[in-house]
């Protein structure tokens, strides 16, 4: 896992990073902007004026670098986040991508069998996906994949078509 569009870092350094990466050869590279969440220290700094964010430019031209260096190594660009040698990809999280059905073991482990999504202790939670719910998933996770959203998938799971249940945000 590598983080860009921390604060003091330069696409210099990060261009370095991945390089160093590429040159190690892992079959799995993943790769995320820095996200200043509320109740962390980083945004307590943020907020204090202590800690400068990057501009959203530097940050895109970061990720966009990542993904291109990575592509001219040999690396297959599958998922927003995530680049893998052929073979490679991860199937733990193509399953989330892919409104595939997974089962989680152990405390605090999260599963999502038949539409309900259901958390061991201790932090227990319970949902039962409606419809509505499981349509809106099945899309905007399936656009964390560079392939997309399959619409004759979307048929199939749901017995609508995709333009039928979302025509109203085509424009």
């Amino acid at each position: 896992d590598l983080m860009f569009g921390v604060p003091g870092h330069s696409m210099k350094v990060w261009e370095d990073t991945l390089e160093k990466v590429v040159e190690l050869g892992p079959e799995h590279i993943s790769f995320y902007s820095l996200q200043i969440e509320e109740g962390t220290p980083f945004y307590d700094m943020f907020m204090s004026g202590e800690l400068e964010q990057l501009d959203e430019y530097t940050d895109r031209a970061m990720y966009h670098r990542a993904v291109g260096l990575l592509k001219e190594a040999g690396y297959c660009h599958y998922e927003i986040s995530n680049c893998s040698k052929n073979g490679f990809q991860c199937r733990h999280n193509l399953k989330y991508w892919s409104f595939d059905e997974y089962l989680g073991i152990g405390q605090a482990a999260s599963s999502f069998i038949e539409g309900i999504r259901f958390t061991e202790a201790p932090y227990m939670d319970y949902h039962e996906n409606t419809l509505e719910d499981d349509m809106s998933e099945f899309t905007f996770t399936g656009l964390r994949k560079t392939c997309g959203l399959d619409m004759k998938e979307f048929s199939h799971r749901f017995g609508r078509e995709f333009w039928q249940v979302y025509g109203e945000q085509k424009n």
